[in-house]
Parts: structure tokens; C-alpha cells; sequence
């Protein structure tokens, strides 16, 4: 007697799920290392945000007097939120002011740190002449 009933062999349908558990924890793997570039992307533009914004404030100084306080360390927790304890990440920003000859050349370097004080995420400079002023 012929068998004429068509279907899959048990072996074949315990391969095919096989197959599809392992595509299916690559497919896995690849979605947690996409979130894991996204979180540290957005760490990253964060980072830039902070550093520009604390050059853009000493720029926007009329004097070289509040260059020290500009300079001041910031500290801030993981949803980017400056606070006074201890965060996750740190910004420092260094001012080398030089007197020159009708002014002060005010070099600017701003960095933004884990909290550990590894190396930086973002590295930003810049340059700020100070004219004298005129009484």
C-alpha cells in the first residue's frame, strides 16, 4: 500500500524551528546593539550640546572678568540634568587668558567626561579676544 498523504517529517519541522530560534536571537542580539549605539549617540550629542553651550557663554562675555566663574566645573546625571552630587558625566572647560597688546586673547577648551575622568566623549576649542576697553 502506497502512502499518498503529503506533509513534513518530524525531523524537518524540529530543524525548521531550530533555525528559526537562531534567527531569531541574532535578530535579538542586533536590536539590544542598536539600542546600546543609540543610548551612547544620544550621551554623545548631549555631551556636544553642554560643551558648546559653556564656549558659547565665555563668548558671550563683554570682559575677561567672569572667565573664572565661566571656568567652573559642571556635573551632570544620566538624563543630562546638572546637579551638585555625584553625576555620570563631568564637563570642564580650562580658559588660558594672555594679555596681549589692546586686549586679552582668552583660549577656550571644553571637555565632557564620564564621571570616572576617562577620556572624553567630546573635545571642543575655541578662541575669544577681549578688546580694552575704553573709559
Amino acid at each position: 500500500m502506497k502512502n499518498t498523504e503529503r506533509g513534513f517529517t518530524l525531523i524537518e519541522i524540529i530543524l525548521a524551528i531550530a533555525a528559526l530560534a537562531l534567527t531569531s536571537g541574532l535578530i535579538a542580539r542586533l536590536f539590544i546593539a542598536g539600542a546600546d549605539v543609540n543610548a551612547k549617540a544620544r550621551d554623545i550629542d548631549a555631551a556636544s550640546q553642554a560643551a558648546v553651550s559653556a564656549i558659547e557663554r565665555i563668548k558671550a562675555l563683554d570682559s575677561p572678568e567672569g572667565l573664572a566663574e565661566a571656568s567652573l566645573p559642571r556635573v551632570y546625571d544620566a538624563d543630562w540634568r546638572e546637579t551638585d552630587t555625584d553625576g555620570r558625566f563631568r564637563l570642564t572647560v580650562a580658559v588660558l587668558s594672555e594679555e596681549r597688546p589692546g586686549g586679552t586673547m582668552a583660549r577656550i577648551t571644553a571637555a565632557v567626561s564620564g564621571a570616572d575622568g576617562g577620556d572624553p566623549l567630546v573635545l571642543y576649542s575655541a578662541a575669544k579676544y577681549f578688546p580694552n576697553q575704553r573709559g
